[in-house]
């Protein structure tokens, strides 16, 4: 039997990354020119109706959730039928 070699409590380091301090502001904004992009920002589109978190057009806002939402409800029926029929050809 070998015996693998440990390192003492007090020789082990931690993962923690390195210090690095932060930069000067003013040599990043002479330096480097950022241009805001008009097109990146959007705002959520408000009905006329309401206010509030009501009043936000959430079917227009966010078409992709059904599909995502009915891709997950399939591959979770999918696994609980796997797990099924293991279930009955391992007994």
């Amino acid at each position: 039997m070998t015996k693998t070699s440990r390192k003492k409590r007090k020789q082990r380091k931690t993962n923690v990354p390195q210090y690095t301090p932060p930069t000067d502001p003013q040599e990043t904004e002479e330096s480097v020119a950022v241009e805001p992009v008009a097109a990146a920002v959007t705002t959520p589109k408000v009905s006329s109706s309401g206010s509030g978190m009501d009043s936000i057009d959430w079917p227009a806002e966010y078409p992709y959730v059904a599909g995502d939402l009915r891709s997950m409800a399939i591959v979770a029926a999918l696994m609980v039928a796997l797990l099924l029929g293991l279930n009955f050809f391992l007994n």
